[in-house]
């Protein structure tokens, strides 16, 4: 586990802020700070970590750690709700070391037992994702060290455009890809008309949404495999409904 000492021989910075060690990695593009709470400090197994980029805030960096404070080890991810708090951030996302690669490289020997705490908006994660979506998901999806983003909300995506061309792989992980909202919205505006063609969503609750639009200017939504649910909606209407589908926590 982390020492304080062992964290002053590779990272610049360090000092103490209440029952907190904050350090940071500078470089000319950005400053990347890091809150620590040393699990041998705070009699726990584990030692719990939250990063920021361009932002500190000692205040909140506390509020998240302290949510975390229960956290025993585990092999997976664990999704808890966090206090109410200025970034309007409503959930915790609790990551396991082999999950992240902070402090990699530096303090390997002591990195074992290093929980990443991030504050997420609860409809970025489901709280079950692997190894590999969790890094692809923060790569691609998620700028989880942005503590002032908007919600960048989980979406699986499957469709197809016969009009285009375009369209995700049926034999690559069942037809779907991990996708942002903005390319949701390139897909729904190149669907415009396309009576061949179709959008399907999963959101971070598994739940489905089906577009298609038989006509230009109209969509039509089927949520949850269920054609009881078809509407027929104005197109200027599908981005807001798309948008309460994916980012509702």
């Amino acid at each position: 586990m982390l020492t304080i000492d062992a964290i002053e021989g590779q990272i610049a910075d360090v000092v103490r802020v209440g029952t907190l060690v904050r350090c940071a990695d500078v470089t000319p593009r950005s400053t990347v700070h890091y809150h620590v709470a040393l699990g041998v400090e705070h009699g726990r197994p584990v030692d719990l970590l939250t990063v920021s980029a361009d932002l500190l805030d000692d205040d909140f960096a506390t509020l998240v750690l302290e949510a975390a404070g229960g956290f025993e080890p585990g092999l997976v991810l664990e999704k808890r709700a966090l206090p109410a708090n200025g970034y309007g951030f409503d959930a915790l996302l609790l990551v396991p070391p082999h999950y992240h690669d902070y402090f990699a490289g530096r303090l390997d020997a002591q990195r074992g037992r290093l929980i990443l705490c991030v504050p997420i908006h609860g409809c970025e994660f489901a709280g079950d994702e692997t190894a590999e979506i969790f890094r692809l998901l923060t790569r691609e999806v998620v700028p989880i060290r942005d503590w002032r983003r908007f919600a960048h909300p989980r979406i699986r995506l499957r469709f197809s455009n016969p009009v285009t061309g375009g369209g995700t792989d049926d034999a690559v992980a069942g037809g779907y890809v991990l996708a942002g909202y903005d390319l949701v919205l390139r897909e729904l505006a190149a669907l415009d008309g396309v009576a061949g063609g179709f959008i399907e969503l999963v959101n971070h609750r598994g739940r489905v949404m089906e577009l298609l639009s038989p006509a230009p200017g109209r969509v039509v939504i089927l949520t949850d495999r269920d054609d009881a649910t078809r509407v027929e909606v104005d197109a200027t209407a599908v981005a807001d409904i798309v948008w309460g589908f994916a980012a509702t926590s």
